[in-house]
């Protein structure tokens, strides 16, 4: 969840539209408060695409997802 959060804050900065910084700002704003008060991350994903679906975003959310579960599996 912290590499998909690092990678939804870099998205946002460098969003050319406001709408798409908006909606990645609104998946993801709970994020670090449900990390710190020590939710599972099943928990944080399913909030993460409840939003996004929500957004009109799932299948870029889900794509970003599966990104850094491979990312994650190369790096072991």
């Amino acid at each position: 969840m912290h590499k998909m959060l690092g990678i939804a804050l870099v998205e946002i900065r460098a969003a050319e539209h406001l709408d798409s910084a908006q909606a990645l700002a609104d998946i993801f704003h709970n994020v670090p408060a449900m990390i710190s008060t020590g939710h599972a991350e099943e928990e944080i994903l399913d909030t993460v695409m409840r939003v996004a679906e929500r957004r009109g975003m799932s299948d870029y959310i889900g794509r970003l997802h599966q990104n850094c579960l491979n990312i994650l599996g190369s790096a072991n």
